[in-house]
């Protein structure tokens, strides 16, 4: 998909021209205008206009900044899926019956609830891709997350 950022730059400041309309009040009166939603979805949108256009050094060349690479050391999308995976792989364990849960996963869960199952997640997802920084997977990711979890939650 080619973006036209120079198009998108117009109309993001066509965005902010109305929000800042509907602050000021010139606009605020008329029934016909933006409703406080949709003024805080052009707010939004604006936001995520300004995040594009962060990402790229000029209007047509996409240079993406770097990602904290002590973070992601084999790269967010490959900490994006091995995240995915272990979320997965923890629902289906807090689907069994409690008295069948990993000790770590149920100290997570009852000590932090919903928070300590996201938190227990991420800690697992930044363990996971640092003990496999620069692994060539060959069919046996699946297997080797399992075998971590166990060993790490038990």
């Amino acid at each position: 998909m080619n973006i036209d950022y120079k198009l998108l730059q117009e109309q993001k400041l066509e965005l902010v021209g109305l929000a800042m309309e509907n602050q000021t009040g010139t606009m605020a009166k008329d029934p016909n205008f933006l409703t406080e939603e949709q003024a805080d979805a052009i707010d939004g949108v604006i936001s995520l206009l300004d995040a594009i256009g962060d990402s790229f050094v000029d209007g047509n060349t996409p240079e993406f900044k770097r990602v904290d690479n002590d973070k992601f050391p084999n790269g967010l999308k490959n900490w994006i899926e091995t995240h995915h995976v272990i979320v997965m792989e923890v629902e289906r364990m807090l689907n069994k019956d409690e008295d069948m849960w990993y000790t770590k996963l149920y100290d997570a869960q009852v000590n932090g609830g919903t928070g300590g199952i996201w938190i227990l997640c991420e800690q697992l997802t930044d363990k996971f891709e640092q003990e496999n920084i620069g692994m060539e997977w060959d069919g046996e990711w699946f297997e080797a997350i399992d075998a971590f979890l166990q060993k790490e939650l038990a």
